[in-house]
């Protein structure tokens, strides 16, 4: 499958995921009360790091391994195997110790329930990396969307019938076996393997690196939290996260799609023989062409956006969240950079950066005990440079990507930002100085028209790769409508 295919499906399987889970949530927000849902997402909460743990890195292993023959695909079922289920017998044996800790019978029966999810998993999760592998994200699309869709159908039946917390509990334990039914039917004599020792010392090898990076990435999205909370109170933590959210809520979902395809798609054409560095640039610039100019804006709107989708009680977050979008906008070139290492087999490269970065971000955030959080957020600058810094020098070191090289091959990219932000920044302008007493949503709609009609006119103009993509689109979509007229 190409890799423009793939990028079709996971954007598709991505936006239908999201529809049915949002759905869920409205219809189950009125099933439910909220003690219920306290209940259930408490218990999911201390799930978080044993859902790093449960695969013990297979899925990065398979994708980026030079071969993958049966005694190698035997060892990756062997290690998930082992790693689920002694997760699962520990969460077990646990339960009613976690939920005394929070004095709710609840938690012990969630649980209790949720740890069959750690049994059923290795049926299912080796194949499903081979999958990735493969790039066969067709198939990947058909087995989470209807793993979604199963989820959500039983979550909101069992919710009707008086279930309680237990509804969203059955409904991920539905979710789990109709994956491995799903999977079962589309790779036959894949899923039912005989475990087997050999082999299993390289992915061990490479697995506890990637849990390792994984969990220090944990620790690192949880500090603010952790030390904010006891350094400054709630309110801070409050304000640091809907600050922080802006940029996630437009990004996130952009990367992901763009990361779960770049990852297997990488590590095939390495496997090809394909330039590494060159692989890199041509994916990173049409990211960036995309990214940075979007960033860039929501710097602009962060004010108008926090009050509209949050309300006037969060406008201490708006000048925080303008810092975050500049952050990103430095970090941008480098947001692919771990998984083009990791489908490289350089795993180790990104657990010493992470390594490196974490203590690193600690102790900025540890300035809060003597300093308000104005001024903390400002100080990240520093991690956001140690990261640009380090990153940069792993590409160079791994691929011969030079610095100045990516900055070089990226300035179409940054180009785009002054002239999408010409518009909307007058528009602004116009707004905060002459007091129009526009509405948010005004301001926003306005702005918004103004960078889509500027990128795309900015694209033409500096002819960005992102031109012929867009021309290949149009075009498509033109043939198939007077194919279908």
């Amino acid at each position: 499958m190409t890799i423009r295919r793939s990028l079709g499906f996971s954007g598709a399987t991505q936006a239908i995921n999201f529809l049915l889970s949002f759905g869920s949530v409205v219809i189950v927000s009125r099933l439910l009360t909220p003690e219920d849902i306290g209940v259930f997402s408490v218990s999911v909460a201390l799930l978080g790091f044993a859902h790093i743990l449960r695969e013990f890195g297979v899925t990065q292993y398979l994708i980026q391994a030079q071969e993958v023959s049966r005694e190698r695909i035997r060892a990756a079922f062997s290690v998930t195997l082992f790693s689920s289920w002694a997760l699962a017998t520990l969460l077990f044996a646990t339960r009613n110790s976690i939920a005394s800790f929070y004095e709710q019978d609840g938690v012990t029966d969630v649980i209790g329930l949720i740890a069959l999810n750690f049994v059923i998993l290795p049926f299912g999760s080796p194949v499903m990396a081979l999958l990735r592998r493969e790039m066969q994200f067709g198939k990947l699309a058909i087995i989470s969307t209807a793993n979604t869709a199963i989820q959500t159908i039983v979550t909101v039946m069992t919710a009707l019938n008086g279930f309680g917390y237990m509804s969203m509990a059955w409904g991920s334990i539905a979710g789990m076996i109709s994956n491995v039914i799903i999977v079962s039917l589309i790779r036959r004599g894949d899923i039912m393997i005989l475990p087997t020792l050999k082999g299993t010392k390289e992915i061990v090898s490479f697995g506890y690196k990637s849990v390792a990076t994984s969990l220090i990435g944990e620790v690192g999205s949880s500090a603010p939290d952790l030390i904010l909370g006891r350094t400054l109170g709630f309110a801070a933590v409050a304000y640091y996260s809907r600050a922080n959210s802006l940029i996630q809520m437009a990004l996130s979902q952009l990367l992901r799609i763009v990361q779960s395809v770049f990852l297997p798609a990488f590590a095939m054409n390495l496997r090809k023989g394909e330039n590494p560095g060159s692989m890199y640039i041509l994916a990173t610039v049409h990211v960036t062409g995309i990214t940075a100019p979007l960033i860039a804006f929501l710097a602009l709107m962060a004010e108008p956006l926090i009050l509209f989708v949050f309300g006037k009680q969060w406008e201490q977050s708006a000048h925080l969240s303008t810092l975050f979008c500049l952050y990103a906008l430095f970090q941008t070139p480098f947001s692919l950079a771990s998984d083009a290492l990791i489908g490289s087999g350089r795993i180790d490269v990104v657990l010493r950066a992470q390594t490196i970065l974490l203590p690193i971000r600690v102790v900025v955030l540890c300035t809060s005990i003597w300093l308000p959080l104005d001024e903390v957020v400002s100080l990240l600058l520093v991690p956001t440079i140690a990261s640009i810094a380090i990153y940069a020098k792993a590409l160079s070191d791994v691929f011969g990507l030079s610095f100045r090289k990516l900055c070089k091959d990226l300035s179409p990219s940054y180009l785009l930002i002054p002239m999408t932000l010409a518009a909307p920044a007058i528009a602004r302008l116009a707004d905060v100085y002459m007091g129009t007493g526009l509405s948010e949503l005004t301001i926003l709609l306005a702005g918004g028209a103004l960078f889509a009609a500027s990128w795309i006119m900015s694209i033409r103009l500096t002819r960005h790769p992102l031109q012929n993509e867009i021309s290949r689109a149009i075009f498509t979509y033109t043939k198939r409508k007077g194919s279908n007229g």
